[in-house]
């Protein structure tokens, strides 16, 4: 899928910090086309076209914006203007997306980020696509849990966020009694259709109240970078509470979330999928804010010859490994952090991932 990014140079000479960061990390991936006036200055030459780093014929100049942009949308997939003004272009392959496009993390940080998660659009109306736009290895991850269940000799497993079910299936399809809870009613419908097992029970529910009949499960687990959008102290005491509230003395628990201090600061890529009848491409693009991380989502879809566009963003917090321990001292013992999936030991400055294995006191 060819997707064109396209930027008016009169907007860029206004470009706040923010806004040349994002431009300077997109064109390591998808090589934005820059449009002039006639009237404009010549940006070709200027310390601020050198600055940006651009080839010439990345810079075009013209009249009528709306008819060169049509014009690019016969050639292109999609065409995506970056501008606070959007021009008449009649095309259905054409979005345009004002700059500045992410939430400040000043206005969502005031609350548990659970709240801004209840709304992304992977775990509502997308939720059939997340198999399709998440970068993932399920076979290795789940060949880890099992090993550590394993040590263990655990049988009945409890997946906390489970989200679609792609772990909580493997491990059913092993012979582990599996039971899933997530608070999205759609990432629960998905992982019945999609990820359905004898073994696997799927139940909706908030993490953090969570109280389910069985209490003496062997293990548990939270995947995925998940209990980080519980961004609160507060927050993470309670999922904690109510998993050793459900664990057996002696029961394993397992949270793995992406090793935030070893990331770039800044990223962007693309992420591809294409099947009979759908033609996916997910532009992602992140930022570490301190111990935050604001992700962005940009969804393009051709999907039975139709062409969709979505936007969906995405805040969660790290928490470092002396951090876990502080929170959940009163209720669990640190076995062991993990750095990947391999099972290599953890690195706060090297390591992929920080996966913490966890042991419930009684």
């Amino acid at each position: 899928m060819k997707i064109q990014p396209v930027f008016f140079w009169s907007e860029i000479q206004r470009f706040s910090p923010q806004d040349l960061q994002f431009f300077r990390s997109l064109e390591q991936t998808l090589m934005p086309l820059v449009l002039y006036r006639p009237a404009e200055e010549m940006p070709i030459g200027t310390s601020y076209q050198q600055h940006l780093n651009l080839p010439q014929g990345n810079y075009q100049c013209c009249d009528d914006a709306a008819s060169y942009i049509e014009s690019l949308c016969l050639s292109d997939d999609w065409v995506i203007l970056f501008s606070k003004s959007k021009p008449a272009v009649k095309a259905c392959n054409f979005v345009c997306v004002p700059l500045p496009f992410w939430t400040s993390a000043e206005r969502v940080n005031p609350c548990s980020f659970t709240n801004h998660a209840q709304h992304k659009l992977i775990y509502n109306e997308l939720s059939s696509l997340y198999m399709d736009s998440i970068g993932n290895d399920t076979e290795k991850e789940t060949n880890f849990l099992k090993a550590r269940f394993e040590e263990v000799h655990a049988k009945t497993v409890l997946d906390c966020c489970c989200g679609v079910g792609r772990h909580a299936y493997r491990l059913g399809q092993s012979g582990y009694e599996v039971t899933g809870i997530d608070f999205s009613e759609a990432q629960i419908e998905t992982a019945k259709r999609i990820h359905g097992n004898d073994h696997v029970q799927y139940i909706v529910a908030d993490a953090r109240n969570f109280d389910l009949e069985k209490n003496d499960y062997d293990g548990a687990m939270c995947m995925w970078t998940t209990y980080n959008y519980f961004s609160k102290d507060d927050d993470l005491r309670a999922v904690a509470h109510r998993l050793w509230s459900h664990l057996k003395q002696g029961g394993l628990l397992i949270l793995d979330s992406k090793n935030i201090p070893a990331l770039e600061k800044v990223r962007c890529y693309c992420r591809t999928t294409k099947q009979p009848e759908l033609d996916l491409t997910l532009l992602i693009y992140k930022r570490i804010l301190g111990d935050i991380q604001n992700s962005q989502y940009f969804y393009f879809i051709d999907e039975k010859g139709q062409k969709h566009f979505y936007l969906d963003e995405e805040f969660i917090r790290f928490y470092y490994l002396q951090e876990l321990q502080k929170l959940m001292q009163d209720r669990f013992e640190l076995v062991r952090a993990f750095g990947d999936f391999e099972g290599g030991g953890y690195e706060q400055e090297h390591s992929e991932r920080l996966i913490t294995v966890w042991r419930a006191l009684r």
